[in-house]
C-alpha cells in the first residue's frame, strides 16, 4: 500500500495531493511578453554602409522608418580628395532646394576659422572630411519618417578644425533614406552607420 505524503497547513496535517489540488485552482498564466525587457543602450544599429574609393556620392536606403522617431548617423574615417570639404545629406524625398543650415569651424588653438550660412541645394550639411586625416563625423537626425521638417545638428573632427553645425530642411514629406556627398571631388574608405534612438 502505497503510503501518503501530509504537509501541515499551519494549523492542521493534510494530505499533500488534496493541498496541490487546492493549489491549482489558482493558477494564471502569464503572459512574457508583458515582461520583456526594453533595450537599455538606447541605440539600435540599423545599417552599416562601407563607402567605396574615389565615389562621388554614397547612398544609405532602408534607414528610417516608424519603428523610430530620431536617429543617430555616424561617419567614420572618411578621406576627401581636397583638402577640408563640406559632407552633405540629400534626404531620399526632399525637394532639394529647402534646406538651411549654419556652421562654425574651430581651430585647434582656439580661433574660430570661419563660420558659413547657407540655403540651398546641396542638402543638410553633415560634417567635414580631409585628405587622409580619418575624419570623425557625428549627428543626429529627427523626424526624417515623419511629415514634416527634418532637422540635423551635429559635430565633426578633422587634424584641422572642430566643426559644429545645425540645419533643417523645410520640405514636410517622410524620408527612408539618404545619400552623402562631398561638396567637391571624391570620398575614399570609411563607413557610414545609422542608428535608431529607442522611442
Amino acid at each position: 500500500m502505497a503510503k501518503k505524503a501530509y504537509v501541515y497547513n499551519g494549523s492542521a496535517w493534510e494530505d499533500l495531493a488534496s493541498s496541490i489540488a487546492d493549489l491549482s485552482s489558482y493558477a494564471t498564466t502569464v503572459d512574457l511578453d508583458d515582461y520583456q525587457l526594453k533595450s537599455v543602450a538606447g541605440l539600435t544599429l540599423i545599417s552599416t554602409t562601407t563607402v567605396g574609393t574615389a565615389v562621388s556620392s554614397v547612398t544609405v536606403s532602408g534607414a528610417f522608418s516608424a519603428t523610430y522617431d530620431n536617429y543617430k548617423i555616424i561617419l567614420d574615417s572618411m578621406d576627401a580628395a581636397s583638402t577640408e570639404v563640406a559632407a552633405y545629406m540629400k534626404l531620399d524625398n526632399s525637394a532639394g532646394s529647402t534646406y538651411s543650415w549654419g556652421v562654425v569651424l574651430v581651430s585647434y588653438s582656439g580661433i574660430v576659422a570661419g563660420t558659413a550660412l547657407n540655403a540651398g541645394t546641396l542638402g543638410l550639411y553633415a560634417g567635414t572630411i580631409s585628405t587622409l586625416d580619418n575624419s570623425a563625423n557625428v549627428f543626429d537626425v529627427i523626424s526624417p519618417y515623419k511629415a514634416t521638417y527634418t532637422s540635423n545638428m551635429g559635430h565633426a573632427a578633422t587634424l584641422v578644425y572642430g566643426t559644429f553645425y545645425a540645419g533643417t530642411d523645410k520640405n514636410a514629406v517622410s524620408h527612408t533614406g539618404f545619400t552623402i556627398a562631398p561638396s567637391t571631388g571624391t570620398m575614399t574608405g570609411g563607413t557610414i552607420r545609422v542608428y535608431g534612438y529607442q522611442n
